[in-house]
């Protein structure tokens, strides 16, 4: 994989969890932001699209991760059924550990081989 494609999918990688610390923040200091006292505001439908667009991404990134760790060939058996696992049920968590070691990391570094 070309080191262009590895710095925009890890960007992507960690897009999810920024996104989720920026709606707590927001959320944090606005209070209920969706609702106003006359029902949906147009600025609360500015971030339910953004909460959409983050679902998109993060759902074509477990899509992508789960194809890399089954075609990759350093992973044994029980190492890719583990990644996928974890892709899985920890994905917002997992996607940016998975991008560092599968991904950004040099096939012949060591202790990334199995």
């Amino acid at each position: 994989m070309k080191e262009v494609l590895k710095i925009v999918v890890g960007i992507f990688s960690f897009l999810p969890i920024l996104s989720l610390a920026l709606l707590v923040i927001k959320f944090y200091y606005i209070g209920d932001f969706f609702l106003t006292s006359g029902g949906f505001s147009p600025s609360s439908l500015k971030y339910m699209n953004f909460i959409f667009v983050g679902n998109i991404v993060l759902l074509m990134l477990m899509i992508f991760y789960v194809f890399h760790a089954v075609r990759d060939k350093r992973l044994t058996k029980d190492r890719k059924r583990l990644w996928i696992v974890l892709i899985f049920f920890l994905n917002i968590n997992v996607l940016p550990f998975y991008w560092y070691m599968r991904i950004w990391k040099k096939e012949t570094e060591v202790g990334l081989n199995n």
